[in-house]
């Protein structure tokens, strides 16, 4: 319930159905009894905050979307299907960005679930849990690269970056169709979103497989690799020794 500057009355736990995009467009339109009593002008406040919060929940949702079913899969993608110079810092780059990006939708997310009185849902409560969890990925991806320069082979700083992106990107998404539940998007929506997501799933899951094959192909000592030529063993180590490259 907002307070008297507002004048309008919004329950969330009734938002079911209807046409709206979302729960917070129409709800938040009706007039509070003192609203009423002053002659309307309190249906006009709820009108202007009813859009105010629609246009708020639109940004939250693309912002997150962007950063989860795009930036993120394209950054942890890049790295294991693209060998050039400078690939690690592009990768740093693009999942640095994309943690910005996901900061600016988290703020908005966070002031609607607040003022909605809907912080303890889980699509919030996740959202906390990764913004959390996605700080640590920064350090603990320049200490993975330090380390594997150094020793040719990862470490637990290694696993832990790594499993620690799989889980945030893969929770991400999933969050972003609970996001699309809460607000009460249309079914065509979710059906879109659900539809992108999972191609986007599947390429970064085929990416990652693809990655994890070719680096076990690449840590074989050349005199292993039966059938081949020196030369061409050498080739076949540094097809997936991106950072040399881009040291």
């Amino acid at each position: 319930r907002h307070d008297a500057r507002e004048s309008f009355t919004f329950d969330f736990a009734k938002a079911r159905g209807g046409n709206d995009v979302n729960p917070f467009v129409g709800a938040a339109a009706a007039p509070s009894p003192a609203g009423s009593a002053s002659g309307g002008g309190g249906a006009s406040k709820g009108g202007n905050g009813s859009n105010s919060a629609a246009r708020v929940l639109v940004v939250h949702g693309v912002l997150a979307s962007l950063a989860f079913v795009v930036l993120f899969p394209a950054g942890a993608i890049s790295i294991r299907v693209m060998n050039f110079h400078g690939l690690i810092r592009f990768h740093a780059a693009v999942q640095c960005v994309a943690y910005l990006v996901f900061i600016v939708a988290f703020g908005l997310g966070l002031y609607m679930a607040i003022e909605f009185g809907v912080l303890d849902n889980a699509h919030p409560r996740i959202g906390i849990f990764l913004l959390l969890v996605l700080a640590f990925q920064p350090p603990l991806g320049y200490v993975h690269h330090i380390y594997f320069k150094r020793l040719r082979r990862r470490t637990l700083w290694s696993y832990a970056h790594l499993w620690l992106g799989r889980i945030a990107i893969t929770l991400g998404i999933v969050n972003g169709a609970l996001g699309l539940q809460l607000a009460n998007n249309t079914q065509s929506g979710k059906v879109a979103y659900s539809v992108v997501a999972v191609i986007v799933w599947v390429a970064y899951v085929a990416a990652m497989v693809h990655g994890e094959r070719k680096r076990k192909r690449s840590i074989l000592p050349p005199y292993i690799e039966i059938g081949l030529s020196p030369a061409q063993s050498t080739l076949e180590l540094q097809a997936h020794d991106h950072y040399r490259k881009s040291s």
